[in-house]
């Protein structure tokens, strides 16, 4: 059964690894909370004051000195908190996370002070992948595994494991092979003449052999002083709403995403007086019929019409 200390020590390596965050504004007030533990627990005898002064030393880089230590109850009690291990999900699961946070501090803490070697913990970290995500394979394990030993950040697709999951993995499923629907150039068609209406520049309509493409320009206000892709991507996403499209065969076409399928802009030095400048794509379907003379294409304040190149 734990201590009351190996819940402390357990504790305090997550919120020592926590609190070495890039961010000085995180950093201060975590570091201020570690503080805070480690006062507590000296207050209430609850470690020693040596031990203490070593996590204090690790807040700033340091290692607590290694200690004698039994490898076997290591072990036992590594097996223990891998038993309480959890296979992921994708609804939110406290407990479960709680459980794979306690295994994973034990974990490093071990290693940390040398109780384990690094291939007993790359073993270790397979044990509970294993728990975690049943359906990877031993080569998968064994490469995510390595991944997490490289401090990287590891994303694990999990299983759809009910009829309303699985419905929805088919929607994005068909969303996506939707957006990437193209197929070849057939014909292409200039706006005459290129105007600018509110920014925006109809350049071409493009008829392929799955869809019709219409190639857009535009020229928004000042960046201003946010950073250029949130404003180069707020831009995308409300305001370049696909516009409609239609020809002179009656044809009705669906944009594939309310917003450009691709897109550029401009790069260089972030200068606050310079527009945010864009060229991009939305997409349509069907395919346009092959007897298609003009295409008309309307947004709220204006209308295009193409011609044949």
């Amino acid at each position: 059964m734990r201590t009351d200390a190996e819940r402390a020590r357990t504790l305090l390596w997550e919120r020592v690894e926590d609190a070495n965050d890039p961010d000085p504004e995180q950093r201060d007030w975590k570091l201020t909370h570690v503080n805070g533990l480690l006062t507590a627990a000296a207050a209430i005898d609850l470690l020693d004051e040596d031990e203490i002064q070593d996590w204090r030393a690790a807040l700033h880089g340091a290692r607590p000195a290694p200690g004698a230590g039994d490898s076997a109850r290591a072990a036992e009690h590594l097996e223990a908190l891998a038993a309480a291990i959890k296979p992921l999900s994708r609804a939110s699961d406290a407990d479960a996370a709680e459980a794979s946070g306690r295994f994973s501090a034990a974990l490093e803490a071990l290693g940390s002070v040398g109780l384990l070697a690094e291939d007993e913990v790359r073993r270790w970290r397979e044990r509970a992948l294993r728990s975690e995500a049943p359906w990877l394979g031993a080569d998968e394990t064994a490469e995510v595994a390595a991944m997490q030993g490289g401090g990287g950040i590891v994303s694990i697709g999990v299983p759809a494991q009910s009829p309303e999951e699985q419905a929805a993995d088919a929607l994005a499923q068909a969303e996506w092979d939707r957006l990437l629907l193209r197929g070849p150039v057939r014909t292409l068609q200039l706006t005459t003449p290129v105007r600018d209406e509110d920014g925006v520049a109809i350049l071409a309509v493009v008829t392929r052999e799955d869809t019709v493409e219409v190639h857009y320009h535009h020229v928004g206000g000042p960046a201003g002083e946010l950073d250029p892709f949130e404003q180069f991507q707020f831009q995308c996403e409300h305001g370049l709403q696909a516009p409609r499209l239609e020809d002179d065969q009656g044809t009705t076409y669906d944009a594939v995403s309310a917003t450009p399928v691709s897109s550029s802009g401009t790069g260089g030095t972030p200068d606050p007086e310079r527009p945010v400048v864009q060229s991009g794509v939305w997409r349509y379907t069907p395919a346009a019929p092959r007897t298609v003379l003009h295409f008309t294409v309307t947004t709220a304040t204006a209308r295009w019409r193409s011609t044949s190149a």
